[in-house]
């Protein structure tokens, strides 16, 4: 069984996927990570949720703006 831990190094390895591809899709995360559609998905709603990408943006092909990256925001430490 996957520990809290274990979810919070996926969602850190999600989120500098993103700032570095400068786009989020389910899909791109299913391939990089190799992940389930379900597990990708759960990411992508996170990281909306967390202000990581913008949820407003949701354009027709699953893709998400990136909002400016916050001062002092640390994805990889």
């Amino acid at each position: 069984m996957p520990s809290p831990h274990d979810d919070d190094e996926l969602y850190r390895r999600a989120c500098a996927l993103v700032r570095a591809s400068q786009s989020a899709s389910v899909s791109r995360l299913q391939r990089e990570l190799r992940l389930g559609y379900n597990s990708a998905a759960r990411l992508v709603a996170r990281m909306a949720r967390e202000g990581v990408i913008g949820s407003r943006s949701i354009m027709p092909w699953g893709r998400h703006d990136l909002p400016p990256e916050p001062p002092g925001l640390i994805i990889n430490p």
